[in-house]
């Protein structure tokens, strides 16, 4: 709901743990989410992208950049106010960043409020962020991308061609690492691209078409791509609105996907099969991302895994097709299967969405988490063999294995056995009729039997 009023939410959370801290406890934010950088999936649209985009007007060329961090889509291109504005009817951006007009300040002026930089053609429309300008100088955008998509140059992006794009582009690199607090989601590569490849549609046209949604109510209920939407991943969905907002002029590759079409038509039995396959597959893209900024769960894993297991059954299938859409898979299969084989010996079918509610690692896997889970589970039973096997030890038929908050777990030998306590126990407390006692260091994880190997079960 927040969100949805363009209102940013910063989560803070503390930086070390209580019983350490000395004071207050330090806390710091620790992501700042907008309604344009949003990567939680429970957030998002499963089918639809979440855009962000940043703008800028050189010289009445206006430069537009825009990404979904969610799945890594970055895109830059440049074109009048009027192209601009249609780009934006096709892609919705949740959020726009927008430079701070320059403004001239008087001695003993009241500095005047700081204002957007864009016709109101946008900014009545789309929820606007301000950046300052310096985030889209020239310098600063050129640092940025090299950084991020780690280039010496920035030529074959076609930089000189697309200079404001890409100014607008550092700036929303800017911005990402700052809500992000410096994790910024995997950018594999940035796509120019000129607005005249494809068929214009203003907003109004695009309105009255229907093409993604209905006029009247704005809903998919009664558009082209509800019609057409026969589409089995979040990942087609994705792409089929794409192209259906954004037709192509290029009858080469459009008779190239025809001809994909055609070939999968005369193919049934291997058309059914690939369907069939498709509807175990998960949302790679955003998996992907989530993987390489480091907030992927265990059920992530799990469903990468049941996925990346279906690549040799999609090769088989796509072998004997000749269409470059269709015969183009990945030549990574025998790494990808391999990588769902470690998953499938790691991870526990039935591990929880977060890690901290434990249980994800499988058993056998490593044995000292074996050991300590081991405590965990079955703790008493440690303790009455413990105390079965010292009493065979000693041959102290009443020792007693007890526990207190003062020394936690503890051997209890009554005074008429004293003479027979073994040298390795060590005296911790004298009462009238018993002696109390703690064990030496024996075995690599027996450092101290009664206290941190007991600790999982004194909480």
């Amino acid at each position: 709901k927040l969100l949805n009023e363009n209102i940013k939410v910063a989560i803070c959370e503390q930086l070390e743990n209580p019983k350490d801290a000395k004071g207050l406890v330090k806390r710091d934010i620790v992501k700042t989410i907008t309604a344009g950088t949003i990567t939680e999936v429970n957030l998002l649209e499963p089918t639809g992208n979440n855009f962000l985009a940043s703008i800028i007007n050189v010289n009445n060329v206006y430069g537009l950049a825009y990404t979904d961090i969610s799945t890594g889509e970055f895109k830059v291109t440049k074109g009048s106010l009027e192209e601009i504005l249609s780009e934006l009817a096709r892609i919705k951006p949740a959020e726009i960043l927008t430079p701070i007009k320059k403004q001239k300040i008087m001695p003993f002026q009241i500095v005047p409020e700081e204002k957007i930089d864009l016709p109101d053609s946008i900014t009545a429309i789309y929820p606007c962020t301000k950046m300052p300008l310096s985030s889209y100088d020239e310098d600063n955008a050129i640092k940025r991308i090299k950084e991020v998509f780690n280039v010496v140059s920035l030529e074959a992006f076609g930089f000189e061609e697309f200079k404001p794009a890409f100014y607008a582009a550092g700036a929303m690199i800017d911005y990402i690492l700052e809500t992000q607090k410096g994790v910024l989601p995997k950018f594999d590569v940035i796509k120019p691209y000129s607005i005249s490849e494809f068929v214009s549609i203003d907003a109004s046209t695009r309105r009255n078409l229907e093409l993604i949604e209905t006029s009247r109510d704005k809903s998919k209920y009664g558009s082209l791509y509800w019609a057409i939407d026969k589409v089995k991943t979040p990942m087609g969905s994705r792409l089929l609105k794409s192209w259906i907002t954004q037709p192509i002029k290029n009858i080469d590759e459009l008779n190239t996907r025809l001809n994909a079409v055609e070939e999968l038509i005369n193919n049934a039995s291997s058309r059914l099969n690939i369907s069939n396959l498709m509807d175990r597959i998960c949302d790679i893209e955003r998996l992907a991302v989530k993987l390489s900024n480091g907030s992927v769960n265990p059920r992530d894993f799990l469903a990468l895994k049941d996925t990346f297991a279906l690549f040799p059954n999609f090769e088989n299938l796509f072998k004997n097709f000749q269409n470059p859409y269709l015969n183009r898979f990945t030549d990574r299969v025998a790494d990808l299967v391999e990588f769902a084989s470690i998953i499938n010996r790691t991870i526990d079918d039935n591990a929880s969405i977060t890690i901290k509610d434990g249980g994800i690692i499988k058993d056998n896997v490593n044995s000292d988490l074996d050991y300590y889970r081991s405590l965990l589970t079955g703790g008493e039973e440690w303790l009455r063999n413990f105390e079965n096997e010292q009493k065979e030890i000693t041959g102290i038929k009443n020792l007693r294995v007890s526990y207190n908050r003062n020394f936690g777990f503890f051997i209890e030998v009554t005074k008429s056995n004293l003479s027979q306590v073994p040298m390795n126990y060590i005296r911790k407390q004298t009462l009238t009729n018993v002696e109390r006692y703690m064990t030496k260091k024996k075995k690599k994880h027996e450092t101290d039997v009664f206290s941190a190997q007991f600790k999982s079960i004194e909480l």
